[in-house]
């Protein structure tokens, strides 16, 4: 097999030689391709010193079929379809024609038989006898392709030129210079590397690398891109590390650490934790006033409809005439006692005391209002602690809420003393008249070692407080008269049955 192939690399070097001897005596005498005698003298030359064997012309290789067969085509141009730039693809098809020594007639054939579909559309549109004419061929793929009347399009495309969001930095580049070749082809080519700079530097999107490359004062485009670059690369490598480190904050000489037994530490947390529960019993506070809200919404729309529908199925009342109401139903028939009167057990009472009838009613006629009927006579009295704070309360069933007296109010801390919000609910005496309330607060009362959590209205009272009913019915309280024992959620709380004193 190697003195085959020796064989084979001495006759492409005879051919060779031969082919390029043929075409210096004989290109005066070419007229046309058919008059070309290089392939037959090759064909012959190739019979005179190669005998011929059929293993040997089965393993020949390509590229020595292609000098055997094409002596005068050394390079290949591609094909042209109208999609890519002409000038670029003319200038290959220059450069082919040097490196293949190509006449003009030769350079007007291989550039014909090199063009493909749009490109192929305008040969076939040239007269038969321009075809083969290398100069009129580029003049219509130049008018086709890049005609000059494009050079303004060009001009507005090279000013809007600017950096794409996947564009890199040597892309951007060449596009700039292509768009100054197109848009300024007769100027200089010093002035279009000039301009092209200017506009390869304005066209970057980075503002600081704009300013770092005028501030080197590159002398070309080359230069321009060549510090792009290399500023890209610096900033990429220093975004690398500072993201490797951590976040570190600057501190100065005048910062104190403070140890977390010191006596500001101590004193700073305390009041957080004061103000915590602050925030939290206002929050508590808020939550109940909003619960109450609905709660007044929903009795209130249930009235008027209740309203309505006695309105439609009755007539006016048989005992006061007003409609709305049954005579069964009217107000005008409670009878309210009158004060300083001898009841059947010959006892003297002051108008203080109620019948649950007439407590009922009069709320229900003073639109919720909440009637008081504790004094500070007598009646039955829990010691407790309320914000820290030590008070008596009494207990009574007949108030529907919670009350709390001004003056123990005034007394809590500033830090302890919770945050009041508004109230709708009125507090009305047993004297028929209504008391002045300053808000609705959370309060923490402790019996003992039991705490809870109490909702109650600020208001001015002759005792320190009253339990109502909502604080007894949420933590489900009984009250054992005979006993003296009140029980809140399973804990006996001892109360007093006695005079309240001051």
């Amino acid at each position: 097999m190697s003195n085959i192939d020796d064989q084979i690399a001495e006759i492409s070097r005879q051919i060779q030689s031969l082919s390029e001897s043929t075409i210096q005596h004989g290109q005066s005498l070419i007229s046309t391709p058919k008059d070309q005698g290089v392939r037959p003298k090759v064909v012959e030359n190739k019979d005179r010193y190669f005998h011929p064997k059929p293993e040997l012309t089965k393993n020949q290789s390509t590229a020595h079929t292609i000098c055997s067969g094409s002596n005068n085509v050394k390079i290949k141009p591609t094909k042209y379809d109208g999609t890519t730039p002409w000038m670029d693809y003319l200038a290959h098809f220059e450069m082919c024609c040097l490196v293949n020594m190509w006449s003009e007639h030769q350079k007007g054939l291989y550039l014909a038989v090199s063009l493909i579909g749009q490109a192929q559309a305008v040969l076939g549109d040239l007269p038969k006898e321009k075809r083969q004419i290398f100069s009129d061929l580029v003049y219509a793929l130049e008018e086709r392709f890049a005609p000059s009347c494009q050079t303004e399009l060009y001009r507005v495309q090279f000013k809007e030129c600017r950096q794409k969001a996947s564009e890199t930095l040597p892309a951007l580049g060449q596009s700039v210079r292509r768009l100054s070749n197109l848009a300024y082809p007769t100027a200089p080519l010093e002035l279009r590397d000039t301009l092209a700079k200017e506009q390869f530097i304005d066209a970057l999107v980075d503002s600081e690398m704009r300013l770092r490359i005028k501030q080197s004062r590159p002398k070309g485009l080359n230069d321009a891109i060549r510090l792009a670059v290399e500023l890209e690369a610096y900033n990429t490598a220093e975004s690398k590390t500072l993201n490797s480190i951590g976040h570190l904050r600057q501190t100065t000489s005048d910062e104190r650490t403070d140890t977390p037994d010191s006596p500001d530490t101590t004193v700073s947390m305390g009041q957080m934790a004061i103000w915590m529960q602050t925030i939290e019993n206002n929050l508590l506070a808020i939550t109940n006033e909003i619960k109450d809200l609905k709660s007044q919404r929903k009795f209130q729309r249930g009235k008027i409809d209740n309203t309505h529908s006695k309105g439609k199925r009755g007539g006016p009342c048989f005992n006061c005439g007003e409609i709305g109401h049954f005579a069964r139903d009217c107000l005008h028939n409670i009878q309210i006692p009158s004060t300083d009167r001898t009841n059947k057990n010959d006892f003297i009472t002051d108008g203080t005391v109620k019948t649950l009838k007439s407590e009922v009613r009069s709320s229900n006629n003073d639109k919720g209002a909440v009637v008081v009927s504790a004094s500070a006579d007598a009646g039955m009295f829990v010691e407790l602690n309320i914000q820290d704070v030590p008070a008596k309360f009494v207990v009574d069933t007949g108030a529907t809420l919670t009350l709390v007296s001004s003056r123990v109010y005034d007394l809590m801390s500033d830090l302890c003393r919770p945050h009041l919000s508004e109230t709708s609910s009125q507090i009305k005496s047993v004297s028929d008249k209504y008391l002045s309330h300053r808000g609705k607060g959370s309060f923490k009362i402790d019996f003992g070692k039991e705490k809870f959590i109490l909702e109650a209205v600020v208001t001015d009272l002759q005792v320190d407080g009253i339990l109502g009913l909502d604080f007894m019915k949420k933590n489900k309280c009984l009250i054992d008269v005979s006993a003296t024992v009140l029980h809140i959620d399973n804990v006996k709380v001892p109360p007093m049955c006695s005079r309240y004193q001051n």
